[in-house]
């Protein structure tokens, strides 16, 4: 179904929709709640409303004959295996202080100082090396064609961002000083805007939550008091939402609606926003198309972004980027479109396609799991020092993008884990790292 004639359909049926919307997210948000205890925490984003919205598009196309019962069974079977292991695995028996990543930070504790300097000094580094390759006009007029040609840079600055930013955050909750948040700020602005990810400056706060969580120890309490701060942010986030919007539809020319025609323009692109959520979902799933999308190397597909697709496609002569799920799901409809462009490929989707519908399933159950695990690690790093709390907490935001897309969100996690090791080398070498690191497994952080 292309996306005009989805539309057509749901706001045919837009009521229909929102309440299968709302009904899905609360219960999503509720049930996984328990396992997350933080309000502001992007699991609660990516999962309840994310997928939320995502699922709501599933069940209307189920219930008006549009995604037949073979397809709804699975996507179905696969969210309820996502959220059991990731359930289970949040309650992992294993402890935190056993992990290799724990090690890892343990060997760099001693000189986090020296380390903080050495990244903050790489960080402002790379940021004055980009900013001497990229002109302003072109940096203010789109920053993916800004950043073409920079990619390893952009890659190595974002995970970076995350980092430091938590990193700087720590210190500030734990000595009130403000030139750490305002170090923090600044990094999470600059950051963000260089990434040219709208989403950027939702990671950042984001990740600087997580800190909070995790030195506060602060477990949410569904009550009158947190429903209020909940409908509260809500609604500023709405307002500051639809602000945008508005301003944004002035500047594309977008300025009556054509869905609803009744509606405020800023109200119906606000809605077509929150509809891409699920743009995989029927773009997909009628007619079959999943059925014709082939992946010849699920494995090297899944790899694809974390070497890089230029890379890869010279050392297998694959074009990887075209053999990406989405992008196939928008060549089906729109064959002769020239713009690398296409709905995100979302777990679910992707293991079908990588590997069918058993294999899907497995696939599903796996990537439930690593988020799993490393929600169990936040949980479980209480009384820690501030380089392993500024680490946990951009791994574990840097690993929800593998619920959207998987391929995106191991390049993610790897790169946290390479700067990781490269820290451990470089204490190793110049300072000397905590010989009894790998010894004391079972020390309290």
């Amino acid at each position: 179904m292309r996306d005009y004639v989805f539309f057509d359909f749901l706001f045919g049926n837009y009521i229909e929709y929102v309440v299968y919307a709302l009904l899905i997210c609360s219960f999503l948000f509720f049930i996984s709640n328990g396992k997350i205890k933080n309000i502001m925490d992007p699991f609660h984003f990516y999962y309840a409303f994310t997928y939320g919205t995502g699922y709501a598009i599933i069940l209307i196309l189920f219930v008006h004959g549009l995604v037949d019962a073979y397809l709804f069974s699975y996507l179905f079977l696969s969210g309820t295996l996502f959220f059991l292991m990731f359930y289970c695995s949040s309650n992992s028996a294993e402890k935190y202080q056993r992990t290799l990543f724990n090690r890892l930070s343990l060997s760099i504790k001693d000189q986090e100082g020296f380390l903080l300097k050495f990244l903050s000094i790489v960080y402002l580094s790379l940021f004055v090396f980009y900013l001497s390759q990229v002109s302003l006009t072109m940096f203010f007029t789109s920053r993916f064609e800004a950043n073409r040609g920079l990619g390893i840079i952009v890659r190595l600055m974002d995970a970076l961002r995350v980092i430091l930013a938590g990193w700087y955050f720590y210190y500030y909750l734990s000595s009130r000083k403000k030139r750490f948040f305002i170090l923090a700020l600044l990094i999470s602005i600059v950051g963000a805007l260089i990434s040219g990810a709208k989403f950027a400056f939702l990671e950042q706060i984001y990740v600087l939550c997580v800190v909070g969580f995790i030195t506060s120890r602060k477990s949410f309490k569904f009550n009158l008091k947190s429903l209020v701060l909940i409908i509260l942010i809500a609604s500023l986030f709405l307002i500051f939402s639809l602000y945008f919007i508005s301003k944004l539809s002035v500047m594309i020319g977008y300025t009556s609606s054509q869905y609803i025609p009744s509606a405020p323009v800023a109200i119906e692109l606000l809605l077509l926003r929150i509809l891409a959520n699920g743009d995989a979902y029927y773009l997909s799933l009628t007619e079959h198309v999943i059925d014709k999308v082939i992946i010849d190397h699920p494995v090297l597909q899944l790899l694809s972004n974390t070497f890089g697709n230029s890379v890869m496609a010279n050392l297998f002569n694959i074009d990887f980027s075209n053999l990406d799920v989405g992008r196939q799901i928008w060549l089906h409809w729109y064959p002769n479109d020239p713009v690398m462009r296409g709905p995100t490929n979302h777990f679910d989707l992707a293991g079908y396609t990588y590997f069918g519908y058993v294999g899907g399933l497995m696939f599903s159950a796996i990537i439930g799991y690593i988020i799993g695990i490393v929600n169990s690690w936040k949980l479980n790093c209480d009384n820690s020092s501030a380089v392993v709390v500024a680490f946990i907490a951009a791994l574990y935001c840097r690993s929800m993008p593998l619920i959207l897309n998987p391929s995106v969100g191991i390049a993610y996690m790897v790169d946290i884990y390479i700067i990781l090791f490269v820290s451990l080398v470089l204490i190793t070498l110049c300072k000397g790292a905590t010989k009894n690191a790998y010894r004391h497994s079972d020390r309290n952080l």
